[in-house]
């Protein structure tokens, strides 16, 4: 076997560093040479290599940073992926090192990695992670929320909906943020057409998967720990290029972090306290009822997840 045969290996999903190649959303087209009208996906040389392969509609492209820097790479203003699991941070710079952590602290930015198996030239290749920050999260979260719902209502419930793809493109920009400090973001969506036979990843991967499933648990369940900013780990690139394309609201929430309330009370505690998207809990009761009409949870943490983009949407929008 060699150690070629060892990738799967116990022992090499629970090494510290251990990590999948991945891609990041482009917020502004301006930010890429040759410059484009709208954001899209965003994916370094090196990750490409990584992956061995090139995502369908993949286009070389440089990278500017805030910094003056630049890096090469491919650009794709569509991508069609099997959206496995996601995880989410809060992320805070401090004493030359990113902290990451599961509670909000005044100045943190909400960083979002979904895990997932990317269309590309060659076929299904993966998994590869998608790094979001800023109210995109929020986008990406609808587009997952949405796309489990329609694969549960095509096959009543009979198969997960890791094993269909969807396809996510760039929608029209949109101003965001408070009266005063609002910016222009391109969107992410979901193009809604699906058909549950067209859209089956096929038994190969889908057995693939579900071999492999304890392992995207345990990339779900860990984050990176603090590190250096001149390190060359992933979000070093992506750190670089958040400041350019997102504003955190006063209050510095900027995305969804989707945890568990003990009760309805502690979740609109929550929303009125913590990130005040509404001033008291009968207004945030009217809209707790309200969402949960509209998303159809199916879960008490399906519930909080569309519970807390709501909020985030709220705030972001200056309601």
């Amino acid at each position: 076997m060699g150690w070629q045969g060892r990738c799967n290996s116990q022992v090499a999903q629970d090494e510290p560093g251990l990590e999948y190649p991945f891609l990041q959303w482009v917020n502004r087209g301006g930010d890429l040479d040759p410059r484009r009208q709208d954001g899209g996906f965003f994916m370094t040389e090196d990750n490409v290599n990584m992956l061995d392969a090139l995502p369908v509609g993949a286009q070389a492209t440089r990278m500017n940073f805030s910094t003056g820097n630049s890096e090469g790479g491919v650009f794709m203003e569509s991508i069609v992926i099997a959206p496995l699991t996601s995880r989410f941070s809060w992320v805070v710079w401090e004493g030359g090192k990113h902290s990451y952590s599961n509670t909000y602290t005044a100045g943190a930015r909400g960083k979002l990695n979904v895990l997932c198996y990317i269309k590309t030239n060659n076929g299904m290749k993966g998994p590869i992670s998608i790094t979001l920050t800023g109210t995109v999260t929020q986008d990406m979260g609808t587009a997952m929320s949405a796309h489990r719902q329609r694969v549960r209502r095509a096959t009543k419930g009979q198969a997960p909906s890791p094993l269909f793809v969807m396809t996510l493109e760039p929608g029209d920009q949109v101003q965001r943020g408070k009266s005063g400090k609002q910016s222009r973001v391109t969107p992410i969506v979901m193009v809604e057409d699906f058909d549950a036979d067209d859209s089956y990843v096929g038994d190969p991967l889908a057995d693939e998967i579900e071999k492999r499933w304890q392992e995207f648990k345990t990339w779900k369940e860990k984050w990176c720990q603090p590190q250096e900013e001149t390190g060359a780990a992933d979000d070093d690139i992506h750190e670089e290029h958040e400041e350019t394309v997102s504003q955190p609201t006063d209050n510095g929430v900027s995305t969804v972090q989707v945890v568990s309330f003990k009760s309805i009370d502690e979740a609109l505690a929550w929303s009125v306290n913590v990130v005040k998207a509404y001033a008291d809990p009968t207004k945030a009761r009217t809209a707790y009822e309200q969402v949960r009409v509209d998303s159809s949870p199916q879960s008490s943490r399906e519930m909080w997840g569309a519970w807390q983009a709501h909020c985030i949407q709220v705030v972001n929008n200056g309601k």
